[in-house]
């Protein structure tokens, strides 16, 4: 094999692991509420943080109201938007103290 091909294969067996771990339950309740929010707001950092501005960026495609946190023309959360928070250990203090000011205003 080549390079390439272990790379496809590689990146296949973590997607495929990656899917094992979200049931589609939790998939739908996800989309669910991405579709019936008024505001979208993603948030991320490193690597994360690219993954989650291609995420947003096809989001726009879909007519969805998306905005990444960070950026200089993302609104303020309101009442009835959705924050989505991506931290690999869920310990990042940022991120931490972003969904407890969260919190407060749903």
């Amino acid at each position: 094999m080549n390079v390439l091909e272990d790379a496809k294969l590689l990146i296949l067996e973590l997607y495929t692991d990656l899917c094992g771990k979200v049931s589609n339950q939790q998939l739908t309740r996800l989309a669910e509420e991405i579709l019936n929010t008024n505001h979208l707001f993603l948030a991320a950092s490193g690597r994360s943080d690219l993954v989650i501005r291609v995420f947003a960026n096809q989001l726009v495609h879909l007519g969805i109201n998306v905005h990444v946190i960070g950026d200089v023309t993302t609104p303020e959360p309101k009442q009835g938007d959705f924050i989505f928070i991506s931290s690999e250990s869920g310990e990042t203090q940022m991120f931490s103290a972003l969904a407890e000011q969260a919190k407060k205003i749903t």
